[in-house]
């Protein structure tokens, strides 16, 4: 009977070892920033693209699942493929705010991949000026 308490007491002590040896084996997305901060930008030219670089930071490939918009104004695109470990690449969001409203942006990109921290929010800010008097259609109602 003791012996099954010591093998089971091993057993239970070991588990949490092999839990974090696991994790330590899996890799790690690290962004070198993960905010874009687009600053002040006009309304008629606002299709801007931003680039985030990260890095694969673990010890194995790390694999970019989904790369999720929170509003049909961003597209966000990233390598499918392997990044192995220590290796850079870039995930690329593209904000069109020409039919906008004015005022302050703030748009999240959920990225989800394999990796320790398996989901990573990137943001793009700023602030979006309204079109130029030029570029307004005017329509005339005659009554």
């Amino acid at each position: 009977m003791n012996k099954l308490i010591i093998l089971l007491v091993s057993f239970i002590s070991v588990m949490p070892l092999a839990a974090q040896n696991a994790k330590n084996n899996r890799p790690k997305i690290v962004f070198e920033s993960e905010t874009c901060n687009l600053g002040t930008i006009a309304a008629d030219t606002a299709l801007v693209e931003c680039k985030f670089k990260f890095t694969n930071t673990g010890k194995s490939d790390l694999y970019i699942h989904q790369v999720i918009p929170t509003c049909n104004c961003t597209t966000a695109s990233a390598e499918t493929g392997p990044i192995k470990p220590g290796e850079s690449s870039y995930i690329t969001i593209t904000y069109d705010g020409r039919h906008a409203k004015p005022g302050h942006i703030r748009k999240r990109v959920t990225v989800h991949c394999n990796a320790v921290n398996e989901l990573v929010k990137l943001f793009i800010t700023g602030k979006l000026l309204p079109h130029s008097e030029k570029d307004v259609q005017r329509i005339d109602i005659e009554e």
